[in-house]
């Protein structure tokens, strides 16, 4: 298992402001694998993580979620990509102030730059927390399982 995160918080949401995150990346083994791919805090678990905004994908799957989570409780938007072995995608979250139907804040998730789903339920968002980028993958099999990144990019308006 191997896990990253970038040194530091510098990302937190803000109800009023737009924020960002796309990655591109792969995977070795869709299926008996665990990665996450997102923001969240600091954590030395991050598949457990507490508090976050990431895509996540658990062993025996190939379907990639992407979760809302705040103190553990998480608003889940199911099955939002089917992942394929050794083939890149392109994940991404952008959260629009204005962007739910009644004119509130909502998350629009886009695999493959195509837009997939929006979240409009808030409740969970962490707002109280600064968070970080975070990924990494955990092997489901008993053989070695890669993750590769092709880029990250995350960005929160001042």
């Amino acid at each position: 298992m191997d896990f990253l995160q970038l040194k530091g918080e510098a990302f937190k949401y803000v109800a009023t402001k737009n924020m960002f995150f796309k990655a591109r990346f792969k995977v070795s083994d869709a299926t008996q694998s665990d990665f996450v791919m997102g923001l969240g805090i600091t954590d030395t678990s991050p598949l457990d993580t507490t508090d976050g905004l990431f895509f996540i994908k658990a062993d025996g799957a190939a379907t990639m979620d992407f979760l809302i989570e705040k103190d553990n409780s998480a608003t889940t938007n199911s099955s939002v990509a089917t992942v394929s072995d050794d083939t890149f995608l392109t994940a991404s979250f952008h959260y629009n102030p204005t962007g739910g139907s009644s004119g509130g804040g909502a998350f629009e998730i886009f695999i493959d730059d195509s837009k997939v789903a929006t979240e409009t339920t808030l409740t969970n968002v962490p707002d109280d927390e600064e968070l970080t980028v975070s990924f990494g993958i955990q092997n489901g099999a008993a053989a070695a399982k890669t993750m590769t990144v092709d880029y990250i990019f995350a960005a929160v308006e001042r």
